[in-house]
Order: structure tokens, then sequence, then C-alpha cells
């Protein structure tokens, strides 16, 4: 698991780093006519686009127990988590977007890079559910013709994690002399930070 997510990382810097370079030919898309605007506005601006897959990081404040048991009387937590990192998928429309454009030779002029900041709604996916969760909130985007990136943090809604029932403490003697813990499920609310990769134009 760290060295996955240890290469990721350095996949997304390198990502990141490619979309920051910026063609020394690229104008800002306001200086063109406003004709010519709307029709590379247009381009790439395709429904599908603001589609996205990417990887997610959930942080739960009240852990999630994965397993439990009783020792000497005494309810032992053995293993809990509160980190949630996984695939998940994102959909994306920006409030505020600025749009550069390229020309070679003044006249022909395509899409360049588009920077923007919207919301996103995602949606975890597990390995024993279709969907584990939801999410919502609100990311930066850096979209060039050979691809995008999103970068983002939101509120996470959970609707079943496991917890110790309410009887059971960890740490505390076991109720009414108890041999094995009970759990119980419930919704709950993480934090989530975001990076994902979208279609270029």
């Amino acid at each position: 698991m760290k060295l996955s997510l240890i290469i990721s990382l350095l996949f997304v810097l390198s990502f990141a780093l490619k979309a920051e370079e910026k063609p020394t030919n690229e104008v800002n898309l306001s200086t063109l006519s406003k004709s010519k605007q709307e029709e590379l506005k247009k381009e790439g601006d395709d429904f599908w686009r603001h589609f996205s897959a990417g990887f997610l990081v959930n942080y739960y404040p009240d852990k999630i127990i994965n397993k439990a048991e009783i020792r000497n009387g005494v309810v032992r937590v053995t293993d809990s988590h509160s980190l949630q990192i996984g695939v998940g998928l994102q959909s994306y429309f920006p409030w505020y977007k600025t749009s550069y454009v390229i020309s070679n030779d003044g006249t022909n002029w395509v899409k360049g890079s588009e920077i923007s900041i919207g919301p996103y709604a995602g949606a975890v996916i597990d390995s024993k559910n279709i969907i584990d969760n939801f999410s919502i909130g609100l990311a930066y985007s850096h979209r060039r013709t050979f691809g995008g990136m999103l970068i983002g943090i939101g509120y996470v809604f959970d609707p079943q994690v496991q917890r110790l029932s309410n009887e059971f403490v960890d740490g505390k003697a076991a109720p009414n002399n108890a041999t094995q813990v009970s759990f119980k499920n419930e919704s709950t609310k993480a934090i989530q930070a975001m990076v994902s990769f979208t279609a270029g134009w």
C-alpha cells in the first residue's frame, strides 16, 4: 500500500509539473474576437468531459472499527482505520475559468490550456459495494490538449460504517460478562482530498 501510494504521488507530481508548463505562443482567449472566442469555448466542451476518475483519500474523525475482541474481560479494538484510500469517479463543473489559445502562425487558433475553479461530486468505488460513499466539494482544474488534472477537497457522506455497539467501549470492561464483541452499522461523515485526471481537448 505504501509503495503504491508513493508511486501514485510521484506520478501526480510529474503530471502537475507538466501541466504548469505554458507554451510561449499561448495567449489569453479574451484577446481574440468575440466570434472566435465563442467558437473556441465550445471546442472540447462535450458533456462527457465533465467526468473523470482519480485517487481519493477520506479522513474519518471517528475511527471505523474493523475488528475487536474481549481479552480478560476487557474490550480491545484490534483493527481500525481513520483513512480510506481508493479510486473514485468525479463530475466537475467549472464556475470560473480562464482559457488560453495557441497559434503557430497568428491566424489559426486552437484551444490551449484552461484553468478553472468549481464544484465537484464524487463517489468511491468499493470492492464489496458498487458505490461505498458520496462526496461534494470544491476543485481546481488545469486542462491541456493532452489531458487535465483536478485537485479538490470535499465533504463525504458514508451511509454505512462499522462501529462498536453502544454498550461496548474500547479499553473498558465487557458488559454483562460478554465473551464476544457486537457491532453496529451507522452513517458518518468524513473529509476528502481528491486528485483526478480528465480528458484533453
